[in-house]
């Protein structure tokens, strides 16, 4: 689920000296994508009672779009990026414009962050037994980010492909 993954991600990125490739660009900062030096080990051992942790984000993002690849996202950032995703989602939702202008803005320089964005929504519109909003605002969401990016129109329609694809697979009663 979504808690392991962010737990694995960790580890790894402990391994790894906390370097990253994904530049998060922040207004004042200049973008780095190095570790930091010195950075203490951090005991990273779970509690038991961890696993009965209910939260409201979906256990998984569907990969409808994104596939295994030299120079993915590693996998702590695109948690963090669903994370942003999901909390502008959570925090404009009365107002689909502004929620999709918000989206695009996320400051984050990675080829892979469309497609993200887009699996991102994809999965909250599929989310069991029901998603946090209606699937039609999913949908003028899609439609909204695809009106001022139009990169995201080729995503979107691929991720319905692939959707479609996968349809023999699903159980019609869920949906």
């Amino acid at each position: 689920d979504r808690e392991e993954e962010l737990l694995h991600a960790v580890k790894k990125l402990s391994k790894e000296s906390w370097s990253v490739s994904v530049v998060h660009h922040l207004p004042g900062f200049s973008p780095s994508v190095t570790g930091m030096p010195g950075m203490p080990e951090i005991s990273l051992a779970a509690p038991e009672d961890f696993r009965w942790v209910k939260l409201q984000v979906p256990l998984m993002s569907a990969r409808l779009l994104t596939e295994p690849h030299e120079g993915e996202m590693p996998q702590a950032d695109r948690w963090v990026v669903e994370d942003y995703v999901l909390l502008v989602v959570e925090m404009f939702a009365q107002d689909v414009q502004e929620c999709s202008k918000q989206i695009l803005r996320i400051p984050v320089l990675h080829p892979d962050f469309e497609a993200i964005a887009v699996e991102t929504l994809f999965s909250q519109l599929l989310r069991l037994p029901a998603p946090s909003f209606l699937p039609l605002f999913y949908c003028r969401l899609l439609e909204a980010c695809a009106e001022k990016q139009t990169s995201m129109v080729k995503l979107i329609d691929e991720a319905f492909q692939s959707l479609f694809r996968r349809l023999p697979d699903m159980d019609d009663q869920c949906l």
